[in-house]
């Protein structure tokens, strides 16, 4: 089973009655996350970050919503990239 497979699973089987408002909102916040990085991920901007990455050198970091694999870094950056790619910072509310 792959990590977002496990994610997915934990999300769609968690008990939010039973979470605490601290608990609750940091859950919150990890799916919103998931769900912001399931959508930018194929925005331009993460493409075009995951083409210049590349050139940043190979490695064993994986790169969400692709099989491609680059150094930690790179991975980190494009990640960070397309979890933020349509996200508008809801949380100041």
């Amino acid at each position: 089973m792959t990590a977002a497979q496990d994610i997915a699973n934990w999300a769609v089987t968690a008990d939010f009655a039973e979470c605490t408002s601290a608990r609750k909102t940091v859950v919150c916040s990890v799916v919103d996350t998931i769900g912001c990085f399931h959508a930018g991920w194929r925005d331009p901007v993460a493409q075009k970050t995951l083409s210049a990455a590349r050139s940043w050198g190979s490695g064993n970091a994986a790169v969400f919503g692709t099989n491609e694999r680059l150094a930690p870094l790179p991975a980190a950056f494009v990640n960070g990239v397309s979890a933020h790619a349509l996200d508008y910072d809801d949380c100041e509310t």
